[in-house]
């Protein structure tokens, strides 16, 4: 194992095994039935977390590429877009080149929803 393949991105062949692994694990099932039932979730969170693994598991099943499952997710970042904010804005993507390595960096602590939105914007 090398010095940062912990840290690198998934490839294809791996996906399905990632989202497997995620679809059965408790403590990320339990942010998901909180994010999106956020009153329901402490009392009804022993069925709603199954529920959405059931129904995550149909959505998620079949997709074997990044780019399939990122076409999948751009759905779920779009409407917590709308949901959540006031907007997104981005500029200069046009001038990242195709190919080349970058790294880009948040001022604040969300470490799920900068990816997501640096990510969005890229793709």
């Amino acid at each position: 194992m090398g010095e940062f393949d912990a840290i690198r991105p998934y490839n294809d062949a791996e996906v399905p095994a990632v989202l497997a692994r995620l679809l059965s694990d408790k403590a990320f099932l339990a942010i998901l039935t909180k994010f999106r039932f956020p009153r329901l979730a402490g009392t009804l969170g022993w069925i709603l977390q199954p529920t959405l693994a059931r129904k995550l598991r149909r959505e998620f099943a079949g997709i074997d590429s990044v780019a399939t499952l990122q076409d999948k997710v751009e759905y779920y970042v779009d409407h917590t877009i709308e949901r959540a904010t006031d907007g997104v804005t981005y500029t200069g993507v046009e001038q990242l080149r195709s190919g080349c390595a970058y790294l880009f960096l948040a001022n604040h602590r969300d470490i799920v929803m900068d990816p997501a939105f640096v990510n969005y914007a890229v793709y």
